[in-house]
């Protein structure tokens, strides 16, 4: 009411340029990446009561330059929700949606949305792709990684940590280095989430796996099973008696 004190300004951006990060308290998650924001309005008609329009707002990357466009601005981030203190019962409902959505690569908070009655999924590189059957499958392809570099050991194949990884999964970049170290550098880390490991010859792949399997079993020179070093009467000796002689 006109005698209640109280007012209401509308303010209506025109243009803006902004370095932001690459979401909210980045810090904290560990991310260093960068954007450029920046908003330009394209009405024809300045201070109209029409829609946003797709291309007045977007980020570039700094890294590499990447355009991400926002398309259409008509949802709120689970983060930003979550900042508003959310009820109980609001909280169980946003669980509910989430679990009704299709496992995508990057559904952190910043990434779940609020579009209407239902939680949507908007990350630019990664919307295209859903990995439910990949993680359905995830534990035997540990299990398998885990178990072959055993065997890999043994037969003194086995190097270091490759490198890239960023995450530092486990099993994933094995045996693959050159030498036996854990240490990576960030200059050495794969872009491509596909390919994540840098393999021993400077090519990034899936896993140590293939990385092994693209250089081969380097056996020596003179493709000998038994290395150089270890002669052949010494493989059928048990406690420095040759077992051939004891009937073993």
């Amino acid at each position: 009411p006109a005698d209640a004190g109280l007012h209401v300004v509308r303010l209506e951006l025109l243009n803006a340029t902004s370095i932001v990060q690459h979401h909210f308290d980045g810090k904290k998650d560990g991310h260093t990446r960068k954007y450029k924001f920046h908003f330009q309005w394209h009405s024809d008609t300045l201070f109209s009561a029409s829609d946003y329009h797709p291309g007045q707002a977007g980020l570039i990357r700094t890294e590499d330059g990447a355009p991400i466009p926002y398309r259409h601005i008509k949802s709120i981030t689970i983060g930003a929700l979550l900042r508003l203190n959310l009820a109980p019962r609001a909280r169980r409902r946003a669980i509910n949606e989430l679990l009704a959505l299709p496992l995508f690569e990057d559904m952190a908070p910043w990434n779940i949305v609020k579009q209407g009655s239902k939680l949507g999924y908007i990350d630019h590189d990664t919307q295209d792709d859903t990995l439910d059957s990949s993680a359905d499958d995830l534990y035997r392809s540990l299990s398998s990684l885990m178990n072959v570099k055993r065997t890999v050991d043994d037969l003194s194949a086995c190097g270091g940590k490759a490198g890239g990884n960023p995450y530092r999964f486990p099993f994933l970049a094995d045996c693959a280095g050159k030498k036996k170290t854990k240490k990576t550098t960030k200059e050495s880390q794969c872009k491509d989430p596909r390919k994540p490991v840098l393999c021993g010859d400077g090519v990034c792949r899936s896993t140590y796996w293939r990385c092994l399997q693209a250089s081969g079993a380097r056996v020596g020179e003179d493709n000998s099973f038994f290395s150089r070093k270890t002669s052949l009467s010494n493989e059928f000796k048990h406690n420095g008696q040759d077992v051939r002689k004891l009937g073993l």
